[in-house]
């Protein structure tokens, strides 16, 4: 199934075979290196987030978490949101060069297109940035999947148009006096969708090259996300993206919840259905760096 499997090849001359294999090799290195390095510390982080312990509780409660540091973290989040719901502008953008003219008359052109743009966009800012800085406080960073999504649909119908005289410019009429009319396509662009899409990603979830860190992760040469979508779901992005095989999709069950670190961010794991229409399907997005543009495969 794998050899008929159609994936767009952005790395040179390779079988659809061979280009699965090294995206599993680089999957696994990048998820070798993870657990290694860094899964252990995030862990902790969410022990300590959280006021627990990092190791089995003894006897008495200890002092150590007197101040509890998500205590702490949410009157910072509460003053973070203040400043940025105190203005009306959701970009700020200014010239390196002030004393520039044109550079500083392209900073306030830029800076009321983008605000502009984005004002009345359906964007839940204030989940994204209360979320975004719980993950800044334990992990210090956040990840977040950002595109402008532009959705059109082309619709065609018919009129009837008078004939035109091409010498005189006037309706030609027919012997009963009316007019001769001929049938007309006429086509319309709707836009459907218009809008920037925010998304924000479990840091555990994206795998970055392992020979580079989270300081710069666009040093490397690949970035994977892990996603899990339900079947249906699955099938209705299949229909637009003409790289998912339908036929090999794989219904294995698998949970979303079986990462250690995933696991440690809740009390209790959400229930994890079998039912065909609830399943869970690990879906991976790969980006490879080639030259300087990133492509997606």
């Amino acid at each position: 199934m794998e050899a008929d499997f159609e994936i767009e090849d952005i790395r040179g001359d390779l079988d659809a075979l061979t280009l699965i294999t090294r995206e599993r090799r680089d999957w696994q290195a990048a998820q070798n290196y993870l657990e290694a390095n860094v899964h252990t510390g995030w862990t902790d982080a969410i022990k300590l987030f959280k006021g627990q312990h990092l190791e089995a509780q003894k006897a008495g409660r200890s002092k150590l978490f007197l101040r509890k540091p998500r205590n702490v973290s949410e009157r910072i989040k509460a003053g973070l949101l203040e400043a940025f719901f105190s203005t009306q502008d959701y970009a700020y953008i200014e010239a390196a060069r002030q004393d520039v003219p044109d550079d500083a008359l392209g900073a306030r052109i830029r800076k009321a297109y983008v605000n502009y743009r984005l004002s009345g966009k359906p964007i839940p800012w204030f989940q994204i940035c209360y979320s975004a800085y719980e993950d800044l406080a334990v992990f210090n960073l956040c990840v977040a999947r950002v595109e402008w999504v532009v959705e059109r649909e082309l619709l065609r119908g018919q009129r009837q148009t008078p004939i035109i005289n091409p010498e005189s410019g006037t309706p030609i009429i027919s012997e009963d006096g009316q007019p001769l009319t001929q049938t007309e396509t006429i086509e319309h662009l709707l836009t459907l969708a218009d809008e920037p899409r925010i998304k924000l990603l479990l840091p555990e979830r994206i795998k970055i090259d392992s020979r580079v860190d989270w300081t710069d992760p666009y040093a490397g040469q690949y970035l994977i996300e892990q996603d899990f979508m339900t079947l249906q779901a699955l099938l209705n992005l299949a229909d637009v993206d003409p790289l998912i095989d339908k036929d090999a999709i794989d219904m294995a069950a698998r949970t979303a919840y079986d990462d250690a670190v995933t696991i440690q961010r809740y009390v209790a794991t959400p229930e994890t259905f079998t039912d065909p229409d609830r399943v869970e399907i690990e879906v991976r997005r790969y980006w490879y760096k080639i030259g300087s543009t990133w492509w997606i495969a």
